[in-house]
């Protein structure tokens, strides 16, 4: 007979844990009496091959070190341990040559009472440096792992989310930062809408705003977010996780649909992304021929980009046709002057030689940047990554 999720005893985050947690990865094991009344943990299989291998198994204490025999974790704000931010547990290899490992918690960590059932855990965010763990009781545990939390939390959903924390749910929810990277989003303060002229504008001077078809439907076109209430005075409202809007379905680039009862400014957006799909199509897979396509695009020349990047005319004509120091971040300053789409912009990007690093924070938030502001004016994405600290 098949083992229910819920009935599981220990095991690997599904989905519905990962969505829930903001995690890349996770394992679980459910409490026993004699574990909570010894406070002695043996740590199963999925748990012990996930320390493993995020920390470095020359990394975790071992019985026979006289060393600190304790491991440091952030602990989860979803879950029962009152130690604060960040607790270093006694955890280690509990026997000479073997890789059995044993933890031990102190039931003065616990919000609560521990009963049998209920289930601790430890999970990975994506670019951390420490690995979470948590402690729950079984009745929360069981709507978790079947959905019934993520399903219950869609009440308190919304639309609004600013620009720190969709910068930092990018940077740390991978089904998230791949939902970004289709490309097919917008982000106009507050709302992450689906760039579509269905649902967005361009202003005479290149900044987007809503349509009214937005405005009636935001669930249709949005991103909705969900927030988890924080339980320390410290702490901001957390994302816990997100639902795409029911148009982003589609194609993962550029999803719209052309309509007849356009206004003149739909008409005019509609226009300028069919004009961006058929560049798309015909860019090469090479970063530079790209940029030359692209130059002739937009109609402009190497000395008027670099009279508004601030960048050496040799530079830009040099980068521009492939010679040179291939410099990141000069490729990403001529393609946020060319105003490129978010799809145009990473196929550049993923063509060129030297890629954007994620796991720098610079990046990471030039990245981010690119998603949620592709195709808007080069002086708003200035004043953006200024603002964020990151400069150019």
């Amino acid at each position: 007979m098949a083992v229910s999720e819920k009935s599981k005893r220990a095991g690997i985050f599904n989905e519905n844990l990962r969505k829930y947690f903001g995690a890349e990865e996770g394992a679980f094991s459910i409490l026993t009496g004699p574990e909570i009344e010894k406070k002695t943990i043996n740590v199963k299989k999925a748990m012990r091959d996930l320390l493993i291998r995020f920390l470095g198994e020359d990394n975790i204490p071992r019985i026979t070190d006289e060393d600190d025999q304790t491991v440091r974790f952030e602990i989860c704000s979803n879950g029962e341990i009152n130690t604060g931010e960040y607790c270093a547990v006694p955890c280690k290899f509990s026997k000479p040559g073997k890789n059995e490992m044993t933890m031990y918690l102190n039931s003065r960590w616990i919000h609560t009472e521990l009963e049998p059932g209920d289930c601790w855990y430890i999970w990975i965010r994506n670019q951390a440096s420490l690995p979470v763990l948590g402690v729950i009781k079984a009745e929360k545990w069981k709507k978790i792992i079947s959905g019934q939390s993520v399903r219950d939390a869609e009440l308190s959903f919304r639309f609004e989310v600013d620009q720190n924390q969709a910068y930092r749910m990018f940077n740390e929810n991978a089904e998230f930062r791949e939902e970004i990277e289709k490309g097919i989003y917008t982000y106009i303060e507050p709302y992450l809408v689906v760039r579509s002229p269905e649902y967005v504008t361009v202003s005479e001077n290149g900044n987007y705003r809503l349509e009214e078809s937005a405005w009636q439907d935001l669930k249709s076109c949005c991103i909705s977010f969900g927030f988890s209430v924080p339980k320390r005075p410290y702490e901001s409202s957390a994302i816990i996780h997100f639902i795409a809007p029911s148009c982003s379905v589609g194609p993962k680039v550029y999803g719209h649909e052309k309509r007849e009862d356009m206004n003149r400014d739909q008409r005019l957006f509609n226009e300028q992304v069919e004009d961006e799909i058929k560049m798309f199509r015909k860019l090469p897979n090479d970063y530079a021929d790209s940029l030359k396509l692209l130059k002739e695009w937009r109609k402009t020349t190497y000395k008027e980009i670099a009279e508004n990047t601030g960048l050496n005319v040799d530079v830009v004509g040099r980068t521009i046709r492939g010679k040179g120091t291939h410099d990141k971040y000069t490729i990403v300053k001529i393609c946020f002057f060319l105003q490129l789409p978010t799809p145009i912009f990473l196929h550049v990007l993923n063509n060129a030689p030297n890629r954007l690093d994620l796991h720098n924070n610079k990046d990471m938030v030039i990245f981010a940047t690119i998603c949620y502001y592709g195709g808007q004016p080069y002086l708003k994405i200035m004043e953006i990554l200024k603002n964020s600290g990151v400069y150019i």
